[in-house]
């Protein structure tokens, strides 16, 4: 959902507590379901989306660069070897 009048005075989405549950469920399928993608990737995603709920567009975008930012440090760790 995209706000151009958004002033901050808006009363946010979620509540810290319901943003603290956000965060600890999705960790909890991440660790049953999908092991292989670190706890990390999932903390910066959702952390990128939170700070983007005004804006679709720059959570897109905000979203997209975490992971290419984690893509290329995976790229680089493999090309010295740290695989």
């Amino acid at each position: 959902m995209t706000d151009s009048s958004f002033d901050g005075t808006r009363k946010p989405l979620l509540s810290p507590g319901e943003v603290e549950d956000v965060f600890k469920d999705t960790e909890e399928v991440r660790d049953a379901t999908f092991p292989d993608v670190p706890a990390e990737l999932l903390a910066a995603v959702l952390a990128a989306e939170q700070t983007n709920l005004d804006n679709r567009t720059d959570a897109a975008r905000a979203v997209a660069r975490v992971i290419d930012e984690h893509l290329a440090a995976e790229g680089n760790k493999r090309a010295g070897g740290d695989a």
